[in-house]
């Protein structure tokens, strides 16, 4: 919710969300990768749509 609802903030925090993600993906219960991977899309169109000055960093 924060990536769709704060994105500008939530910009500045995609390394460590991106780094932990990775255990959630990967977790034997079926109900918690969705949710993980719902979050990753909902990161992914966040800086999909970010300012190009972010893209660089």
């Amino acid at each position: 919710e924060m990536a769709e609802n704060a994105s500008t903030v939530f910009n500045v925090h995609v390394p460590e969300f991106v780094d932990a993600i990775w255990v959630a993906l990967r977790d034997p219960t079926l109900a918690v990768r969705e949710k993980a991977v719902e979050a990753l899309r909902a990161c992914l169109c966040v800086i999909e749509k970010r300012e190009t000055r972010w893209r660089v960093q």
